[in-house]
């Protein structure tokens, strides 16, 4: 839905760091969007049927309601971090049953909308970026404030 910067009202649902071991992960489909950035090893995703691989320093946007598999690539392990959110904080998220998809119960009233600026493409066009040092510190610095909230 493309609107105004200004209109943009997004909550984080999670904010967390994870070490995941070598391998695929289930699947899935999320109600929310996820930030997820490689802070060391390697990992893949699947989804719209590309794979795209991810270096340490990378991060993929995974949109609402698309199917993707996650995979730690490297050996023995890679570092995450993840970070789930909506832009207009229309969703109400108390488990994880709320941000991940449960196929045999969809809620389809529950998919975020991205939200589009007219200034650049949509996140979900190139889901695979490179972030500046400042924005992973951010992101460090929300998983910090999500934990100790």
């Amino acid at each position: 839905m493309e609107t105004p910067f200004r209109e943009w009202s997004p909550s984080v649902h999670y904010a967390q760091t994870q070490t995941m071991p070598r391998g695929r992960l289930p699947k899935r489909r999320l109600y929310d969007f996820e930030l997820l950035y490689v802070s060391h090893g390697e990992a893949a995703t699947e989804m719209n049927g590309q794979r795209y691989v991810l270096q340490e320093g990378q991060l993929i946007f995974l949109s609402a309601g698309v199917y993707h598999q996650n995979e730690i690539v490297s050996r023995p392990n890679a570092q995450f971090i993840g970070i789930h959110f909506d832009f207009f904080d229309d969703l109400d998220i108390q488990t994880e049953e709320d941000m991940v998809v449960n196929e045999e119960r969809v809620q389809l009233n529950k998919f975020s909308v991205e939200a589009i600026a007219s200034a650049f493409s949509p996140f979900s066009v190139d889901p695979v970026y490179t972030p500046p040092l400042a924005c992973v510190q951010l992101m460090e610095q929300l998983v910090y404030e999500f934990t100790n909230r």
